[in-house]
């Protein structure tokens, strides 16, 4: 059997964070019920902020952290949140995003909002 590689040598930059009241916990792998964090902290049941950057392009949506989290375990469990963000939640959040990543160096970003039901 044949593999095809591709050419391009093209890797993305990819960054994945959870935050928590405006804390930002790096996450290393994430799955569709939940998130491996790199580094574990003691957190009680909440709400949070999952955030996917792939080339700059970030996508957000509310989490549920129906168990919390352990410092015992990186895995930790997400549900939908009850709520979507209002309007004015979206805009702020977009404007951090852009200063965030303009802090950063980024020459380019755009921010978009995944649909946590599609």
């Amino acid at each position: 059997m044949m593999f095809s590689t591709p050419k391009t040598g093209y890797s993305a930059t990819v960054e994945m964070y959870l935050d928590i009241a405006g804390v930002k916990h790096d996450v290393s792998h994430m799955g569709p019920d939940f998130i491996i964090l790199a580094k574990p902290v003691n957190c009680s049941p909440c709400e949070g902020i999952v955030g996917l950057a792939v080339d700059g392009r970030l996508k957000q949506w509310p989490v549920r952290l129906p168990e919390g989290i352990s410092e015992g375990t990186n895995r930790v469990r997400t549900a939908k949140a009850a709520k979507a963000l209002d309007k004015s939640q979206r805009q702020m959040n977009e404007e951090v995003a852009n200063f965030a990543f303009l802090q950063r160096g980024q020459n380019h970003f755009d921010v978009t909002h995944a649909d946590p039901d599609g």
